[in-house]
């Protein structure tokens, strides 16, 4: 599961990439929880910390993240919960 979501982080980086041009000091950590359902489509975005403190951010990563998909796992009976964080910086 976190080598699908490092292989997606790159659309969440496109999300500060658009806020960095009108705010180019912008830079800091948002740390996400998602529920992932046993069919792989994520159900739930919670976000836990947020040192960025950009609304635009924010919802434009929620959204790209409720629309990934993970493979199925056989057996698996309910849903799981997994955390990870974005560390966004590069602005001037």
């Amino acid at each position: 599961m976190q080598a699908t979501i490092r292989q997606r982080t790159g659309a969440l980086q496109a999300c500060y990439n658009k806020a960095l041009q009108t705010n180019p000091g912008l830079a800091g950590k948002i740390s996400y929880t998602i529920t992932i359902s046993v069919m792989g489509t994520v159900t739930e975005v919670r976000i836990n910390e947020d040192t960025l403190q950009d609304g635009g951010v924010q919802t434009c990563t929620v959204a790209k993240i409720k629309g990934w998909r993970f493979p199925t796992t056989p057996g698996a009976e309910q849903a799981s919960d997994v955390t990870f964080s974005v560390v966004f910086s590069g602005g001037s």
